[in-house]
């Protein structure tokens, strides 16, 4: 048996899962909510047929870590009949500060507020290139 979904059945997935955690989030984190405006509804890692991470937590504060786990990401196994997508070959990160990494899961805390456009690229055993980025905040100690 085959399942195929559309990559705008996913968007749109991803669309409402992220607007629900995007709201849970805002009521937990109280007053800290406006000052929290990266991307907080990162998806949960789970195989999800594409290249993607999840960041916890999200937002964070000033030299505490962010643990980034890419092993969620997916890309398409040319070649192997009934199974369409496969574990990815290489991770590469891009951590927003100049910090790099090259494993699926990656822990790391930033020396300074702000917000941050973390980038992971998977590569496929054909070796062609998927890239997905988000956004964390990093908000100073009270």
């Amino acid at each position: 048996m085959s399942v195929s979904v559309s990559s705008r059945t996913r968007m749109l997935v991803l669309a409402i899962v992220s607007a629900a955690a995007v709201a849970a989030l805002a009521v937990g984190l109280g007053p800290l909510a406006d000052s929290a405006r990266a991307d907080q509804a990162l998806p949960v890692c789970t195989h999800s047929f594409a290249p993607d991470f999840s960041a916890t937590p999200n937002p964070a504060l000033v030299g505490h870590a962010i643990n980034f786990n890419g092993s969620c990401s997916e890309v398409p196994c040319p070649g192997f009949g009934s199974f369409p997508t496969c574990p990815p070959q290489s991770y590469s990160w891009q951590l927003g500060d100049g910090t790099t990494a090259s494993t699926p899961t990656v822990s790391h805390s930033y020396a300074a507020a702000g917000t941050y456009t973390v980038v992971l690229t998977v590569t496929d055993y054909n070796t062609d290139s998927f890239t997905v980025s988000h956004q964390v905040t990093i908000l100073a100690a009270p």
